[in-house]
């Protein structure tokens, strides 16, 4: 038999970019995370990550092993882009006439009242007018996309969730100066403490001075993994007549979502976390066991362990004790009742009647609506249900027994629920 490579590469990046379960040990959310109630909830209640994945992620749920390498080289070509565009950006050459757009990359920053850290792939500015402009590279394949991104100019919904996040907490050149300097203060901070740390901020100075104090340009910037093709798309916010906020998509208001429902949705979700938290604590109390005198316990919002930036001194024994009841605790929050949990957002399975409902609203197209009913009418094993539950790592080992119990049986032999039936808006 021939030495097939990529049954060695497949492995090494799997164990690579796979990690392990791990609780939280403060309310820490991701901007990747990010989701928002829509406005018209007509078909669907929300728009982005589902509340209960994010608190599934939060306190160390078992996932489900992926035996698939798809995802992580996906992964590691995007990176390769991300840092491609951030190289680009900084060339320059007189002769081609060229001129250097790069001002930073990397730059991080911390919304405290959230527990959300931030980290803006690049900023540039333009060349003739010094205006400053965020930079969220994104790349992508398939037709569906494609004809969204590149034909309808529609970004993804969970992209611009991510970079109105960004918008916002910058909004003008001069903020975002502030902005850049502390995040490389505290890069050179840790590099003479000697932390291991991932702040990768790197700015050119020169350009940084230059850059107007005005209001700061985003773009969503595309790259087709397939074809090469290049999109950027403006992103803007804007105050409508309500009082909220909307992003803006090449000059089009886009009200799917406002802008106050994503930072809504993170503080119910940290509610949740709070109350499971609390509760778990109560209950090893009620056994007699408390936690170490060290321990620091994030049970209110505000509250906090230590600076991420601070490192704690503790003996070798404090440092086991803390892991110990840590250990306890999270086992606890993890066996709390159903009660606990936020519902799940999006369905694995649709049943009939959510199907004709879809089919009806133009959401389940013609195509696959025919596909669906002419396998059903032959008894054949067929699901219809939402993308975003294929997707994650927790539906699996988690919701589809609570939401389908009829398919609690099936929960490790998915193969046969036809896993590729799944439905996008839009489609």
């Amino acid at each position: 038999m021939s030495f097939k490579l990529f049954n060695s590469l497949d492995k090494a990046i799997i164990d690579d970019e796979m990690s392990a379960p791990r609780a939280s040990r403060t309310p820490a959310v991701w901007p990747s995370e990010a989701s928002a109630i829509r406005v018209d909830r007509t078909s669907f209640p929300v728009v982005g990550t589902c509340a209960r994945k994010v608190i599934y992620r939060m306190i160390g749920w078992l996932k489900k092993i992926d035996p698939s390498a798809a995802g992580s080289w996906k992964w590691i070509i995007g990176k390769a882009i991300e840092n491609k565009v951030t190289d680009l950006a900084k060339y320059q050459s007189v002769d081609a006439g060229i001129v250097e757009i790069y001002v930073a990359h990397g730059v991080r920053l911390f919304i405290a009242e959230l527990y959300l850290p931030l980290e803006i792939d690049v900023v540039v500015k333009d060349p003739d007018t010094n205006r400053g402009y965020v930079l969220e590279v994104k790349s992508y394949a398939g037709y569906v996309p494609e004809k969204q991104i590149e034909r309808d100019r529609r970004p993804k919904e969970e992209n611009l969730l991510q970079i109105c996040l960004y918008l916002m907490e910058t909004r003008t050149g001069k903020h975002l100066k502030e902005l850049i300097a502390a995040s490389l203060q505290e890069r050179a901070a840790l590099d003479t403490a000697g932390r291991t740390h991932r702040n990768r901020c790197e700015a050119n100075l020169e350009a940084l001075a230059k850059m107007d104090d005005g209001p700061i340009g985003c773009k969503l910037v595309y790259i087709n993994r397939d074809t090469a093709a290049r999109t950027e798309m403006d992103i803007e916010i804007f105050e409508d007549a309500d009082g909220f906020h909307y992003p803006m998509v090449d000059g089009t208001p886009y009200k799917i979502f406002t802008i106050e429902s994503i930072y809504d949705r993170f503080r119910m979700e940290q509610n949740y976390w709070f109350r499971m938290r609390q509760e778990a604590a109560d209950r090893l109390e009620k056994k007699g066991i408390k936690p170490p005198p060290t321990v620091q316990l994030v049970l209110n919002r505000g509250d906090a362990s230590s600076s991420y930036t601070e490192e704690r001194k503790l003996t070798p024994e404090e440092k086991v004790a803390e892991d110990k009841y840590y250990k306890l605790l999270e086992d606890e929050v993890r066996s709390l009742p159903e009660e606990f949990f936020p519902p799940p957002e999006y369905e694995w399975s649709y049943s009939p009647e959510r199907i004709n409902e879809l089919a009806a609203a133009g959401v389940i197209s013609k195509t696959k609506m025919k596909a669906y009913q002419a396998k059903t009418k032959k008894g054949e094993p067929v699901r219809l249900g939402d993308w975003q539950c294929s997707y994650c790592q927790y539906a699996k080992m988690g919701c589809i027994a609570k939401q389908k119990p009829d398919l609690a049986y099936l929960q490790y032999d998915f193969s046969q629920l036809g896993d590729d039936d799944d439905v996008k808006l839009g489609e």
